[in-house]
């Protein structure tokens, strides 16, 4: 197989044990009986890659056919990974002193940080830290961070975005704001 050769194709078999893509406008010579190959998708943006062997079986069209993959990668950095979020589904809730909150919508969320709907003209300034503000979402637990505000943008209708990091987060909490990520993602989080 030359290393070089790519093909365009789609998705036409997939059960819990197999896969089968059938490449497009494939000069011959080029997909080789027996030959294993990298096939690499997009889902939703996200690029993963995984195994796949090319499958003669069908004279009429030729398939590259496998198994499910044991293993699937995704290559899409975690900064870049964002998942929009309604802000009916949750919340940021920032502390500005003793007993002195604000709930502000979340448009976007990922390991990394979150994008907000600021509701007031006047944005924060860049490097503003909230210690002790947490995310609340419905039928999960309060996720406690510290955000940092990075940037600020204007929207078409005069609000305001602000867009966070989250300052160090405990490994629990890093890894269940990772898993609400891929909820949300998903479309596994349930909303009353």
């Amino acid at each position: 197989c030359d290393p070089r050769a790519r093909a365009m194709g789609r998705l036409v078999d997939c059960s819990d044990d197999a896969l089968a893509l059938e490449p497009d406008d494939v000069e011959p010579g080029v997909l080789l009986a027996e030959d294993d190959y990298v096939a690499v998708a997009y889902l939703d943006g996200v690029k993963i890659q995984f195994d796949a062997r090319l499958c003669t079986g069908d004279q009429e069209r030729r398939l590259l056919h496998g198994p499910a993959p044991l293993a699937v990668y995704r290559l899409q950095r975690r900064e870049a990974y964002r998942v929009a979020v309604t802000t009916r589904k949750g919340h940021c809730v920032l502390r500005l002193g003793p007993g002195d909150e604000l709930a502000v919508g979340i448009v976007d969320l990922s390991a990394r940080g979150l994008l907000l709907a600021w509701p007031h003209p006047t944005p924060p300034v860049i490097g503003t830290v909230w210690e002790h503000a947490r995310i609340d979402f419905a039928d999960r637990p309060p996720l406690p961070c510290t955000l940092v505000a990075c940037r600020t943008d204007a929207v078409d209708d005069g609000s305001r975005l602000v867009g966070c990091e989250f300052g160090p987060l405990p490994p629990e909490i890093e890894r269940a704001v990772q898993v609400l990520v891929n909820d949300l993602q998903r479309g596994t989080l349930t909303i009353p």
